[in-house]
């Protein structure tokens, strides 16, 4: 009989590297609005996902990597706010940016929950799921600074 215990070993670090790097992902919108692509403004767009994103990634910070189950159901969370966040944008370039990001958090949502359950195939969608979701952190902080 295999016990999942060695596998949550190896997945503890890079739980914990994820929530680390994704912590750095969050940004403020711009006090000044800027020239509307859209009937939403970008400062407008930023400003109502800012907030999502903050609450999600504080939500999933306070999460203890040693437990995936409820690593996997925070990140669940976390989706379910950039799903509500997406709604609530119409500006194009911050919403391509929202999707990008949701996108990530779903990808690692599933492969933390296949590592909760034993299948640790999906530890390498981990890497590609935190590079989506910091490549559209580092997107979303350009487009709400700029």
């Amino acid at each position: 009989m295999t016990t999942l215990r060695p596998a949550h070993r190896g997945f503890r670090p890079a739980l914990a590297l994820t929530v680390l790097a994704l912590s750095f992902t969050a940004c403020s919108a711009p006090e000044e609005p800027a020239e509307p692509r859209s009937s939403q403004s970008r400062a407008a767009a930023c400003a109502a996902v800012a907030e999502h994103v903050a609450s999600a990634m504080a939500a999933f910070a306070d999460v203890d990597p040693g437990d995936p189950e409820a690593a996997a159901g925070a990140l669940g969370e976390v989706v379910d706010g950039l799903t509500e966040a997406g709604s609530a944008v119409s500006h194009r370039e911050v919403g391509r940016t929202v999707a990008q990001m949701h996108d990530g958090f779903a990808g690692l949502r599933d492969a933390v929950a296949a590592a909760a359950g034993g299948d640790l195939a999906g530890a390498a969608e981990l890497a590609a799921a935190t590079e989506k979701i910091r490549s559209a952190g580092a997107d979303f902080a350009t487009s709400c600074q700029g």
